[in-house]
């Protein structure tokens, strides 16, 4: 089945780059261009439009004007409006943002941004658009069930002052004395006051106003005129508001004032019996609603308190591709054939079944009675046996919570089956997961942690540490993390892992993160008081965080507090953090950025994106996550992946971190891959402060002879001494030159060396198996195809190596040499290619720019 393109409408007086922005939009979405309000307004009423562009330079006040027509009809105001003007400053923008548009923009628009912003906008507010539908549709389904049963009229209006009529049912229509087909049409988005004698209407106003603060159903009496144009009084009662997308709608019950209160009290009591049964059921599938699962499960666990039961959440996989691909109509179908296999499969006299909301589902059944149904649930779960009608393979999970006899708190019940639901919701191979020991014990910590968090706030528990960051060359000290840890009075710590993820779930992790700042800046404020060396260190920002539109000035207050500036704190991010909140997160790291503080992108690698966020985010240092560290040093594609990262970086002026290094082999890896700097247990696990700051005032770095390099640097592979005597004597001891007599030691000794060597010679006359192994290793290694390699080989050998020279290898040479002309030649090689390798750097950084 097709998926609907989104629509996007731009207005624009004057060019904005509209045709560029056009360009780059209409490959994913129907983009419509308009030149004045009226041809906008024409392709609103003609057009399925999500997002709207306005240029607000001229005619300011008529796109005000339009927008807030926009925002209050309930056609057009699911449409996300964005706006530009010439002068967009705060008070512009917070003046059309208080008239209804979701975004300001200054100009020159970038077409890159513009198109992000609609991406992100149009993906999330459609699909929230969709469920807020969704949701109205069930509430309308939920609510004509009633109406129909009773015999009284709906009507839903929605908007806060002129409401219009969003829905009017049959009964509606007849109890005024209208026919269902034209006149529905007629009414239909017409202004519901028109319909109320003048003298009420303050009376609806009132009401509307009333519901609107309170929230509780409101009765009272207006007359409302019918389709003879007579006005008969009607009981109306507004039973409740709901706001979907920011608009108001009231579902309004209209009844003939006559008819309450009559004398037929057996049928009023019949009505009232009904209205009340309708209301405990799903509209949807006739099965329990939550409420009413809820109270009959909760009675029957109270009446058979010997019986085990067993709690189960049921969810559909992908239900929202479901609905997708094959329509909501499908969707809604695949739901009520759930409940009827849920009607088919479990004894009413043993279970309770209901529905909690969208594609859950909640069962009760006595133990003994899941015992004889468990491996038809199984197959079930598996799509072996098909319990629907669509041409779909439909699968399904299920979390389970066993209670004990005696256990009557359905709602923990649920908690825990859903608990034990979560655990399982992406695997593919298990689809049935029971409550276990483990999570009870996990929920009993996170409790725990929860209630002794405020407490251990105010004791100063938390503690930071520091782990200090390394020069890759010197080995010295040149910034550091934050990082914090809890203590606990007896002085056992919790560990950050079972700590962090509670504190991200309930928001005290910002709190959390801002008394870190205030410890760090703090910290470095006394080491510059006592005239003691100091180093930037980067304070972690949660996700969380981003929900605080003023961070950056809280944040900010506290540098100032203690007398620091940007060269004292990094701010540093996790890659998550930018998938979860984009917008938010570019906005406040640019103000940090935009004010000299540096901004370092941790775990860099660990999301699906993260090339992708290079493109929108700029950051200063890439800390590479560690997850690479795991194999560079025994997987040849990984160390080509990190090495193509780090030449990446460096061609957009960004700084590398490489984090997680524990070993010898991984840092002098990383250090001849150019990698700026190192992170972990090698040199430095997390230090408290103390130590921290022994380490700054007493380590001494080692300066390595071999990063600074001493004149060239030449790997010779040839079997014999003589090859390296002849070789010195040619470059006259100006180069330092390492043999290797086998294709092992060479490679070994490039592995540790590559950064640093000026060029390779490969002896095919004296080692011709060792250096044809070495040669093919040279051709498919990423990181060493920036080393020149010549070939020292005989005619008759040259012939049968003339395909290296072909896939990319400089040249061979014969022996006997020329003295002079070799080294000229050797020399001139090393030179061009470290020019070479600089012009290349330059063409990349210029086709970005």
């Amino acid at each position: 089945m097709a998926v609907t393109r989104a629509g996007i409408l731009i207005l624009a007086n004057r060019s904005i780059g509209a045709e560029a922005i056009q360009a780059l939009l209409e490959v994913d979405y129907n983009v419509y261009q308009a030149s004045d309000i009226d041809s906008a307004v024409r392709i609103l009423e003609s057009q399925n439009i999500d997002f709207a562009m306005f240029d607000a330079s001229e005619n300011t006040e008529a796109i005000y004007e339009l927008i807030a027509n926009i925002k209050h009809s309930s056609r057009y105001h699911h449409i996300m409006v964005g706006i530009t003007h010439d002068e967009m400053n705060d008070a512009v923008s917070e003046r059309f943002i208080r008239g209804g548009a979701g975004y300001t923009l200054s100009k020159p628009i970038n077409p890159a941004f513009l198109k992000m912003l609609v991406d992100n906008t149009t993906t999330t507010y459609i699909d929230d658009r969709n469920e807020a539908e969704n949701k109205r549709l069930e509430e309308l389904s939920r609510f004509n069930i009633i109406a129909d049963t009773i015999s009284i009229g709906l009507i839903i209006i929605s908007g806060e002052e002129a409401s219009v009529i969003e829905h009017i049912s049959e009964n509606s229509l007849k109890l005024l004395g209208y026919e269902t087909g034209q006149d529905r049409e007629r009414l239909k988005d017409s202004v519901f006051e028109k319909l109320v004698y003048e003298k009420d209407r303050s009376v609806l106003r009132k009401n509307l106003a009333r519901i609107r603060k309170d929230n509780e159903p409101v009765r009272f009496m207006a007359r409302l005129r019918n389709r003879n144009g007579q006005y008969l009084p009607y009981s109306v009662s507004i039973k409740n508001v709901i706001v979907v997308l920011g608009i108001p709608k009231y579902y309004l019950v209209i009844s003939p004032s006559e008819v309450m209160g009559s004398g037929d009290e057996e049928g009023l009591k019949e009505e009232i019996a009904a209205y009340r049964m309708k209301a405990r059921l799903d509209p949807l599938t006739g099965i329990y609603n939550k409420n009413t699962f809820f109270e009959e499960t909760t009675r029957i666990l109270r009446e058979n308190t010997s019986r085990e039961y067993l709690v189960s959440v049921w969810d559909i996989d992908r239900f929202k591709a479901i609905n997708e691909m094959f329509g909501a109509e499908a969707g809604d179908r695949i739901i009520m054939e759930f409940a009827d296999y849920l009607k088919a499969r479990l004894d009413p006299e043993v279970s309770t079944y209901g529905r909690i909301e969208s594609d859950h589902f909640v069962t009760c059944c006595s133990a003994g009675f899941h015992r004889k149904i468990e491996n038809d649930i199984k197959r079930m779960l598996e799509a072996k046996e098909k319990w629907h009608s669509l041409d779909y393979t439909v699968y399904m999970h299920v979390g389970m919570y066993r209670l004990e006899p005696g256990e009557t708190d359905i709602v923990v019940a649920c908690d825990r089956a859903t608990m034990a639901l979560q655990a399982i919701k992406d695997s593919f191979i298990n689809r049935i997961n029971y409550f276990t020991r483990e999570m009870r014990d996990s929920l009993i910590v996170e409790q725990q942690i929860v209630r002794d968090s405020e407490a251990a706030l105010l004791n100063r528990e938390f503690i930071v540490f520091y782990q200090p960051i390394v020069d890759s060359k010197t080995k010295a000290i040149v910034a550091a993390e934050a990082l914090v840890r809890w203590r606990k009075p007896g002085g056992a710590f919790v560990s950050p892992g079972v700590f962090i993820p509670t504190f991200e779930k309930n928001g005290f992790v910002s709190r959390l993160d801002r008394y870190v700042w205030e410890e760090v800046c703090a910290f470095q404020a006394r080491r510059i008081s006592e005239g003691k060396r100091t180093v930037p260190i980067s304070v972690n920002f949660s996700r969380v965080d981003f929900y605080n539109s003023n961070l950056y000035e809280d944040l900010i207050s506290i540098v100032n507090k203690y007398g620091l500036d940007h060269r004292h704190i990094k701010v540093e991010v996790t890659e998550s953090a930018y998938m979860d909140q984009p917008l938010e997160l570019m906005n406040i790291m640019n103000k940090f950025r935009s004010s000299g503080y540096q901004v370092l992108m941790d775990d860099f690698g660990s999301g699906f994106s993260s090339l992708n966020m290079l493109k929108d985010f700029e950051v200063d240092i890439l800390k590479i996550d560690m997850k690479f560290m795991d194999s560079i040093d025994t997987s040849e594609r990984a160390g080509n992946i990190l090495y193509s990262i780090i030449q990446m970086a460096k061609i957009i002026n960004m700084q590398i971190v490489a984090e997680g290094v524990e070993t010898v082999n991984q840092y002098e890896l990383l250090k001849n891959m150019d990698c700026d700097c190192i992170q972990g247990y090698y040199f430095f696990k997390p230090l408290m402060e103390s130590d921290f700051v022994d380490k700054l005032d007493n380590y001494s770095s080692e300066m390595s002879t071999e990063a600074l390099g001493k004149g060239y640097r030449i790997l010779l592979l040839s079997s014999g001494n003589s090859a390296e005597t002849e070789l010195s004597e040619i470059m006259k001891n100006e180069a330092d030159i390492t043999i290797a007599e086998s294709c092992e030691e060479a490679q070994r000794y490039l592995e540790k060396h590559f950064g640093i060597v000026n060029l390779i010679i490969l002896d095919f006359d004296r080692s011709y198996e060792d250096a044809d192994r070495f040669a093919r290793i040279l051709l498919h290694k990423e990181f060493y195809i920036r080393i020149p390699v010549i070939l020292f080989a005989s005619n008759e050998i040259k012939a049968k190596a003339a395909h290296y020279i072909k896939d990319g290898f400089l040249d061979a040479v014969s022996r006997p040499f020329n003295d002079i002309v070799l080294r000229n030649r050797l020399v001139r090689t090393i030179e061009y290619y470290a020019v070479a390798s600089e012009r290349h750097s330059i063409e990349i950084i210029g086709q970005s720019v």
